[in-house]
């Protein structure tokens, strides 16, 4: 577990950061931007309108994106290829408010592995951006390089070997919920949220 003296060095260096003032204009808008696409392309889908398919595609598109150009594009071809799959595998994780245990399990059931390549680390940075619909600052990106980053400089623990995509998020976002709390001990007023967590876990 990390020492008191290693979370002491690590978070002046997000004090640092954020006194900067670029949080929220090259971390924060944009990823706010795309949870208002996901959201919108989310409300479409629960209400059965037809157009939820191309809102989606349109949110997974674009310059700036935790999710890779090419995840996202084996992601549109799925949805392309065999739009009912898709729609029931995402029924798993959008049809409730909140993410509920074996949500993500019952996604990664139905996300056919040859919509894109990598572990269990790379489907996830794909999960975890469809769950941004859910509201990005409770549900952010994950990012397996960032966060590894992160945990080696704290010698926080890593997740188990071997876990699966729900194991990741949640071990993910018990970090991020732990960085929140850090902050708040020593008076800081962001990282606020598990949005803005993740957004400075690369400093």
């Amino acid at each position: 577990m990390p020492t008191k003296e290693k979370w002491n060095e690590y978070l002046k260096n997000v004090r640092r950061y954020v006194a900067t003032g670029k949080l929220d204009k090259d971390e924060i808008n944009y990823k706010l931007e795309i949870g208002r696409k996901l959201e919108h392309a989310r409300r479409a889908f629960l209400a059965g309108d037809t157009k939820w398919p191309d809102l989606l595609k349109r949110a997974l598109s674009g310059r700036y994106h935790p999710i890779a150009w090419r995840d996202a594009d084996y992601f549109r071809k799925w949805l392309s290829r065999d739009q009912e799959a898709a729609r029931e595998a995402l029924r798993t994780i959008w049809t409730h408010a909140n993410l509920r245990p074996g949500d993500i399990r019952a996604f990664s059931k139905q996300f056919p592995p040859d919509t894109g390549p990598g572990g269990a680390g790379t489907r996830l940075r794909t999960i975890s951006v469809l769950l941004m619909a859910l509201g990005p600052n409770r549900y952010p990106p994950y990012m397996v390089t960032a966060s590894g980053k992160s945990l080696e400089k704290l010698s926080y623990a890593d997740a188990p070997a071997g876990a699966d995509e729900e194991t990741l998020y949640g071990h993910a976002m018990a970090f991020l919920d732990e960085l929140v709390s850090r902050a708040k001990e020593q008076r800081l007023e962001r990282p606020a949220n598990r949005l803005e967590a993740q957004s400075i876990v690369w400093v």
